[in-house]
């Protein structure tokens, strides 16, 4: 059974190395285990992988810096939809300024089918959509909006060719979130 000391050390030894680098895709089990004071092979009995690490390193990382703003669910002064939306934009900007993290945290989203952040906003979704709406609605509307969103920022050039404007721009995100929302949830709104 894994050791919870030995799994935080290791996890915050790899948050600690993602910070300091700026190609995240060149850190070792070398590396992370020294930092960590641990074998190598603690690494893959805690964690399965390097990647899987790295990963989960990259979640907390960015969850600890999200913790400021991302609270779907806990503001009923605002509405739903808006909240929503603001969770969408910083969660934009968020990845934008851990980019190259952003991206191997995506990857193996991608890979693993892990469908954490699919969930996180479930509850937020349910506020829009009402009560009377199956789970099997819901769960499909949040992995439309958070797959497209994950989708458009690992294919950012592209979509900036395609959309012939700099996605990364101040005004630009803020569009491109409220196009995205409306035209996922507009049929709910309207009942």
């Amino acid at each position: 059974m894994p050791d919870r000391d030995v799994k935080r050390r290791i996890l915050a030894a790899t948050v600690s190395i993602l910070r300091e680098t700026d190609e995240p895709s060149q850190i070792t089990v070398r590396q992370i285990a020294e930092r960590a004071s641990v074998s190598i092979g603690s690494i893959n009995y805690n964690f399965g992988s390097k990647d899987a690490l790295v990963a989960e390193a990259v979640w907390q990382m960015i969850g600890i810096s999200a913790a400021d703003w991302y609270t779907p669910d806990t503001n009923p002064d605002i509405e739903p939809v808006t909240r929503l939306r603001t969770m969408f934009k910083e969660g934009i900007r968020l990845g934008l300024t851990y980019e190259k993290n952003m991206r191997i945290g995506l990857l193996h989203v991608f890979e693993t089918g892990n469908m954490q952040a699919k969930t996180l906003i479930l509850p937020l979704l349910r506020e829009i959509v009402g009560a009377e709406r199956r789970d099997i609605e819901l769960r499909m509307l949040a992995f439309q909006l958070v797959a497209s969103v994950e989708l458009a920022f690992l294919n950012f050039a592209q979509l900036s060719e395609f959309l012939g404007v700099d996605p990364s721009s101040e005004g630009t995100i803020d569009t491109i979130v409220d196009i995205a929302v409306d035209n996922l949830v507009r049929d709910y709104l309207k009942e």
